[in-house]
């Protein structure tokens, strides 16, 4: 038999620690969650965009948020496309910040 009661207190810890650090720590990541949800008409598919530290609180965030949802799972080869995208960015507006203080931009 499974403790709800154990589960519940195990989420809400995650979520604590997670509101707690996600000030101090500015690394975020976007992850793309997919997930299952039954309704009316039967199981559908549905996918959320999250900003997130890692893969397990981007699920964590995703089941706090869908309702009734399961079967969560990231995809990894959209999100590594995600974060070289927004790496990238950010290299490109390092250097337009340093050649716009020399004069060049």
């Amino acid at each position: 038999m499974v403790d709800t009661r154990a589960s519940i207190i195990d989420c809400a810890n995650l979520w604590d620690a997670w509101y707690n650090n996600s000030i101090k720590e500015g690394n975020m990541t976007k992850y793309q969650v997919h997930f299952e949800k039954t309704t009316n008409k039967g199981t559908k598919h549905g996918i959320r965009t999250i900003n997130a530290r890692n893969e397990a609180e981007a699920i964590l965030k995703v089941k706090s948020v869908v309702q009734a949802s399961f079967g969560h799972w990231v995809n990894r080869l959209a999100n590594e496309g995600v974060h070289t995208q927004d790496k990238q960015l950010r290299q490109a507006e390092q250097q337009w910040v340093v050649l716009r203080s020399q004069g060049g931009a």
